[in-house]
């Protein structure tokens, strides 16, 4: 039987490399453990700020457009 590879944060055990790689990416509780949760956090921050930019330029350019329209 193959040696199962440690998750070197929470020292749960998977069957090999890349599954040890993606639970120490999506797994809440080890990323947590790794103190990566407040970058997490950052990001949607950041993701929701860009979200609402383009929500007011979307809205600007729909008036815009009706305006045009109005015009041609």
């Amino acid at each position: 039987m193959a040696e199962r590879k440690k998750c070197e944060f929470c020292s749960n055990t998977f069957k090999d490399i890349y599954a040890v790689k993606k639970h120490q990416k999506t797994a809440k509780y080890c990323l947590e453990i790794q103190g990566k949760t407040n970058v997490e956090k950052e990001n949607i921050e950041k993701l929701l700020l860009k979200l609402t930019a383009l929500a007011t330029e979307n809205t600007q350019l729909k008036s815009e457009n009706t305006f045009l329209k109005e015009e041609n």
